[in-house]
């Protein structure tokens, strides 16, 4: 079947040139994986700039202060007074006072 261009080029005499063969084999999982990732890696810096960019400033602020902070248990109902004696007077007992 001939297009026009085909039969343009012919008049002209130009020699028209079909695109070689390609043989079109299925991608492995691996491969298909590797263009997975391939891909995310030039996305994700653009999704995080979107991202950061459509942050308010409490949510901005509110993320950065999770950065790197320590949950500590909460606090002894008493002074440690009571936790104190026992310590020493297991020392005592140790040392045969």
């Amino acid at each position: 079947m001939k297009t026009s261009q085909n039969k343009e080029s012919e008049q002209r005499g130009v020699p028209i040139s079909t695109p070689p063969k390609i043989a079109v084999t299925k991608p492995t999982v691996e491969q298909q994986w590797l263009a997975a990732w391939r891909f995310a890696s030039q996305q994700l810096p653009r999704i995080q700039r979107r991202e950061l960019a459509n942050l308010t400033d409490v949510q901005g602020t509110r993320q950065a202060t999770w950065l790197g902070v320590v949950v500590l248990p909460p606090a002894l109902p008493n002074s440690g007074l009571a936790e104190w004696q026992r310590l020493m007077m297991r020392s005592r007992s140790a040392n045969g006072n």
